[in-house]
């Protein structure tokens, strides 16, 4: 189990205000309503397991009371990627507290510690423009492509690109 510190999910939820600037109620409020990874789980499966393993594991939270909000599938070949893993979004029905987990093979999990360190750093970057930025982002792709693709992961959730 993770709680991001204070300073992160502050730092966060200031970064995904954007997506909420033509909202009724404000940016600031909206994205700390749907801020769904202050606690976060990771779960690992074995690759061959994978797919399988992670539908019965989001189908067990939904049986328990905890609904599938989003799943969103970073297990591709897209040249923009530079992440790999399966982060769902769960709501628990009686508390209407959210919360993510993330499904990784044990190479996603390995490539993960390499990464996080350039991810951190790469992140406090403002220039997004800058080369050093360009640099980061083109080490996590190239990492990233190097862990296999679980089998028959690709109709999980929802595809998607985080570059």
């Amino acid at each position: 189990v993770l709680f991001r510190s204070l300073e992160r999910s502050t730092d966060k939820l200031m970064e995904d205000s954007h997506e909420y600037l033509d909202t009724k109620t404000g940016q600031i409020y909206d994205a700390a309503a749907n801020f769904g990874d202050a606690l976060r789980y990771t779960i690992q499966f074995k690759t061959g397991d994978f797919a399988d393993s992670v539908k019965k594991a989001v189908d067990d939270f939904a049986h328990e009371g905890f609904d599938p909000v989003k799943i969103k599938n970073f297990f591709n070949n897209d040249p923009k990627n530079s992440y790999r893993g399966i982060n769902c979004q769960f709501r628990d029905s009686t508390t209407n507290q959210l919360f993510e987990v993330q499904f990784h093979t044990p190479e996603s999990i390995a490539a993960q510690e390499v990464i996080h360190p350039i991810y951190e750093q790469n992140r406090k970057i403002e220039d997004k423009t800058s080369p050093e930025y360009s640099a980061g982002q083109q080490q996590m792709k190239d990492l990233w492509q190097a862990v296999p693709l679980p089998p028959g992961a690709d109709v999980i959730g929802q595809r998607s690109v985080k570059g």
